[in-house]
């Protein structure tokens, strides 16, 4: 072999090994995440902030109890750590 052809091979073969060290490797890699979920503490009352509230269903017939004509609605105010909401809750008289 020439003196040339070697010199080529000896940069050619440079270049190669070289080249290889460049790649970078992209992978998915797992992550582990352990805490604990804490509620909110909430406080429900009603609207007018009684612990207790009744609800007057009236006179319900038989057939109705478990539909849309025993259905009333109840204001409920939930005040929670995060912030506080009024829900509107339908009730509806079941068996």
């Amino acid at each position: 072999m020439s003196w040339k052809y070697q010199w080529l091979s000896g940069i050619a073969a440079i270049f190669l090994l070289l080249s290889l060290g460049i790649h970078e490797t992209l992978a998915d890699v797992n992550i582990i995440i352990r805490g604990t979920v804490i509620e909110p503490t909430c406080s429900v009352t009603g609207v007018d902030g009684n612990s207790q509230t009744e609800v007057d269903f009236g006179n319900v017939p038989l057939k109705a109890v478990g539909t849309v004509q025993a259905q009333r609605s109840l204001k409920m105010k939930v005040a929670c750590d995060s912030a506080p909401v009024t829900l509107f809750v339908p009730l509806i008289m079941g068996c």
